[in-house]
């Protein structure tokens, strides 16, 4: 559960001069826009900047102009090294901003160079020909799968005005240390839609950040954090859900109380959201683990059709006959380029299974009942999916359904283990997840066959 923050969150510390002198900088606004002269001047790491001709080109008081100072910072992620503190000094139309840096102009610009190369890891992945959908399906996969959320920053995070001058409220934290909370993750994707041409804003509400999304004429909410469903009670990094991926205010509204009263970082309103993709296959899934996109196509598994099994065995001159109910597995692959659907496989399990496992199965021998689950996963020419007894694989090559060897612990204790999810780790070992009897979750990786 991911803990709500309850800031602002880029809170600034405001002390205002009132100049007995009239030495300060002089500034134009010809050229630049607002957003550019400022970037341009906290990336030179100037101690003073001229905000006068930009407060009277815009009609601005000067904490109007201030404040848009404070929102072109908290909405650039490359100045994060500004700090949160400022000062400012004003002499009737003069407005000048002494910023405040959490770091030195070199060690910035290594930091810089090192975010370059690790978002550089995910542009690698992006082609000209993809549509912006799935450049954004990536983007989102990829970050949920990269950063972990930092529950000891936001545990202790509840009432700071230096928040975001530590690093997982922004970008430094989401790309090279790999744990953030909200603003980080925000800000990263963010970053990364910018480099792909990407119309992004970034979204506030009481504790909590997120983006919007421009597809078509229509905007979207998309909020990584909450769709990271890296979890602190089992430690693990591969479950990735879709509830706020792409979704209407209608959804992204539909219960948790971060998701209200929101707007953008200014504070201005926010456009409306589209609901184009609220009935989404993605939305349908129940997939607990990043669906793979394998040459434009996403691979993913929904519930089938109510189905009735009979196993019949015979002890002497007497035939016993138990019955079962369960659901089929539909086993889809969606092109993100064309928006078709194509039917792979209908995934029935009894079909899948010896028939001494069956007999257990209904013997009650089984903790588990192996129906297939919706999590899934891909590597190379294989996806990967699973029931809750054994670990199977589609090779796309072969178009064949194959079986992993039974997790031992199944093997040894079939009536207190059941496989909970699956996914692949950094260094590319199959993840799964055993739950026991007791709800205790132990996570357990497999290292497969070249």
């Amino acid at each position: 559960m991911k803990t709500r923050l309850k800031l602002r969150f880029f809170s600034v510390i405001v002390t205002v001069f009132i100049a007995v002198t009239s030495s300060v900088i002089g500034a134009s606004a010809a050229a630049e826009t607002f957003e550019e002269y400022i970037v341009k001047n906290l990336t030179d790491f100037a101690e003073k900047i001229d905000i006068s001709a930009y407060q009277e080109k815009n009609g601005w008081t000067a904490d109007q102009a201030v404040a848009a100072f404070q929102t072109t910072v908290r909405e650039t992620p490359e100045l994060f090294f500004v700090a949160s503190q400022l000062q400012y000094s004003r002499l009737g139309k003069t407005t000048v901003v002494m910023p405040k840096y959490s770091m030195t102009k070199k060690n910035a610009q290594s930091a810089q160079s090192r975010i370059d190369k690790a978002a550089d890891t995910f542009l690698a992945q992006i082609d000209d020909d993809m549509t912006k959908l799935e450049k954004i399906f990536r983007l989102h996969n990829w970050l949920a799968d990269t950063i972990k959320y930092d529950h000891a920053t936001a545990d202790k995070t509840t009432d700071l005005s230096n928040v975001s001058d530590e690093t997982p409220f922004n970008i430094v934290g989401a790309f090279l240390e790999k744990d953030a909370v909200c603003q980080g993750y925000a800000l990263a994707f963010l970053y990364l839609c910018e480099k792909m041409d990407i119309e992004c804003i970034y979204i506030v509400s009481k504790d909590h950040a997120w983006n919007m999304v421009k597809l078509g004429s229509k905007w979207y909410h998309i909020d990584v954090t909450w769709d990271d469903g890296d979890d602190r009670t089992n430690g693990n990094d591969v479950i990735t859900i879709y509830d706020y991926f792409l979704v209407s205010d209608k959804l992204v509204n539909k219960g948790d109380a971060s998701h209200r009263k929101w707007t953008r970082g200014d504070g201005t309103p926010a456009p409306a959201a589209g609901n184009t993709y609220d009935d989404a296959f993605w939305q349908k899934t129940g997939s607990r683990s990043t669906l793979p996109i394998i040459d434009h196509s996403v691979y993913y598994l929904l519930p089938g059709k109510d189905t009735k099994y009979t196993f019949k065995r015979t002890e002497g001159a007497t035939t016993y006959s138990s019955n079962f109910s369960y659901k089929t597995t539909l086993f889809r692959r969606t092109d993100l380029s064309t928006g078709k659907t194509y039917a792979i496989a209908e995934l029935d399990f009894p079909k899948l299974y010896k028939e001494e496992d069956l007999a257990a199965l209904v013997s009650g021998k089984y903790y588990y009942v192996p129906d297939f689950d919706s999590n899934i996963a891909a590597k190379d020419s294989r996806v990967y999916f699973h029931t809750s007894g054994d670990l199977f694989y589609y090779d796309l090559t072969t178009k064949k359904i194959g079986k992993l060897s039974r997790p031992a612990d199944i093997v040894n204790a079939p009536d207190e283990y059941y496989i909970s999810g699956l996914g692949f780790s950094s260094n590319g070992n199959l993840v799964y997840y055993l739950t026991d009897s007791n709800r205790k979750i132990t996570v357990k990786t497999r290292k497969l066959a070249a």
